[in-house]
């Protein structure tokens, strides 16, 4: 996932291991001919998994990421593979402190962007590689609210959370978009489907489905568009034939796919 207000500076929703490969489907993200150029004027953690954060290592080269991660955060991929002291053999990385209240986002130079930015607190649930070390501390996991700083348009970035509670539904309510954390469909997908995988409630997630789902809850809350995205290979609503694909485009909501463009 990734912003603009500008159309021309950039900020990564996460760092996925497949960066490379998004980045090269997407021209606006392509580097320029200008030596080590690029669009991306920062990145957004909401969390330290690996699956946010192994596309650093790609954007290693420079020019030096800034990159906005709570402490815990930080401190889950110091204590996990040394990850801030890495990037620093290579181009660097200027680490900043998202911001709790709207706060403009600042293009390289230091001009505002057109985007401004809110980080709150979800829940917190340590990185599994950080294993008998993952004290809750270095568990942070944040959400983004995103407001356009001409028109006020307010997209909301929820890719991972364990519950949905009200303070949760009070950030999301009346944005005008909604993307929000969709990996399993049922709490036991990936049990029936390989022994010793573990439980959608042990990975930090909550399913989609069944009365407790996320499905459920969102009908209530008046997004004026929902989308699902980081959505697990394993979960049957990525088929469009299903009823489970069907069910969710009757709550309202939409599943995301590679190359969807939203302009708010």
């Amino acid at each position: 996932m990734a912003v603009t207000g500008n159309d021309r500076d950039w900020f990564l929703i996460n760092a996925p291991p497949d960066v490379r490969a998004q980045l090269e489907s997407f021209s606006a993200l392509t580097p320029s001919e200008a030596t080590r150029s690029t669009p991306i004027a920062g990145v957004l953690l909401t969390s330290a998994d690996l699956d946010n954060v192994l596309g650093l290592m790609t954007l290693r080269e420079g020019p030096a990421l800034a990159i906005y991660a709570t402490a815990g955060t930080r401190q889950a991929l110091q204590l996990g593979f040394s990850l801030p002291p890495l990037l620093e053999k290579y181009a660097g990385a200027r680490w900043h402190e998202p911001p709790p209240t709207r706060s403009p986002l600042c293009t390289r130079d230091g001009r505002p962007s057109g985007v401004e930015c809110e980080a709150f607190l979800v829940d917190r649930h340590p990185p599994r590689y950080l294993g008998s070390r993952g004290a809750e501390a270095f568990g942070d996991r944040v959400g983004y609210v995103i407001t356009d700083s001409i028109t006020r348009a307010r997209l909301v970035v929820l890719p991972g959370f364990s519950a949905l509670d009200a303070a949760l539904r009070d950030r999301i309510a009346d944005c005008d978009l909604l993307l929000l954390d969709g990996s399993f469909w049922s709490e036991d997908e990936l049990q029936r489907q390989a022994t010793g995988a573990r439980s959608a409630a042990a990975m930090g997630h909550l399913p989609v489905g069944g009365a407790g789902g996320s499905l459920n809850i969102i009908k209530t809350l008046k997004a004026r568009r929902t989308i699902y995205v980081h959505v697990n290979n394993t979960n049957p609503m990525l088929n469009e034939e299903s009823t489970e694909h069907a069910a969710v485009r009757a709550a309202g909501a939409e599943v995301g796919y590679d190359g969807l463009d939203i302009l708010l």
